[in-house]
């Protein structure tokens, strides 16, 4: 086990000696900058998305799993998930991404970044069609909605703990729904200090209501501050 300190956690990787020395790589294409712009002329706007824990994306067969076993300090543990530390690793993550995201003009994948490419003679018209793009992305991402069906799913508090769990869940969204706070003042009131556990119809309404704040698709827009009459809504 290697762990790799990042500023807000611990990553934990392999470093997998014997196991990468048997592996035959595949020699997938990894695509570079200057191989998408050429392209895409006549490109303005740019967004860079990041794909979150990337490998940890790619589910691992039984097989495979089994040879990603290593020792902790409690036992010994194996990855079901693509780890770090294996070398086919951004190969196969490549692929991946090239497989899902196929079909989709102007949004290039490049290891964990996806970048969105807006084209145009103008500002105006790249910005249009960028949005487009960045649209068409976001449904592709959603194709499968086994995520919102986990929240939409997921049953209500049954005790004080529970509360702290799904508040604490929800808040890391907490910049995209602005009424958050309001919705889950009456959940929060139940973690005051003395307060006998006594769920009420108001506190079941607060719990759907964020789900479905959670599971909506939140329109996010980018505000130039430098620029007079641009402002945040």
């Amino acid at each position: 086990m290697v762990i790799v300190r990042q500023p807000e956690k611990l990553r934990i990787c392999i470093e997998p000696k014997s196991l990468n020395q048997a592996l035959r790589r595949s020699h997938y294409i990894m695509p570079t900058l200057d191989d998408v712009l050429y392209k895409l002329p006549k490109a303005r706007i740019f967004t860079l998305v990041d794909a979150r824990d990337a490998f940890l994306q790619c589910r691992l067969d039984e097989d495979s799993s089994y040879m990603t076993t290593f020792w902790t300090p409690w036992d010994r543990k194996r990855w079901l998930k693509l780890p770090f530390g294996v070398s086919v690793a951004p190969e196969i993550y490549q692929r991946k991404q090239h497989e899902l995201l196929a079909g989709l003009s102007g949004v290039e994948p490049i290891a964990d970044d996806i970048r969105i490419v807006g084209c145009g003679e103008s500002d105006e018209d790249a910005i249009q069609d960028h949005d487009t793009k960045l649209i068409a992305l976001m449904e592709r991402g959603t194709r499968t909605r086994k995520k919102i069906r986990a929240i939409q799913e997921m049953p209500h508090p049954s005790d004080a703990k529970a509360v702290q769990r799904f508040i604490c869940f929800v808040t890391y969204l907490a910049k995209f729904m602005p009424r958050l706070s309001e919705v889950s003042e009456p959940l929060r009131r139940l973690l005051d200090k003395d307060v006998l556990w006594h769920w009420l119809p108001k506190h079941e309404a607060a719990v759907e209501e964020i789900k479905r704040l959670v599971t909506a698709a939140p329109i996010l827009k980018y505000y130039d501050v430098t620029k007079p009459g641009h402002h945040p809504e």
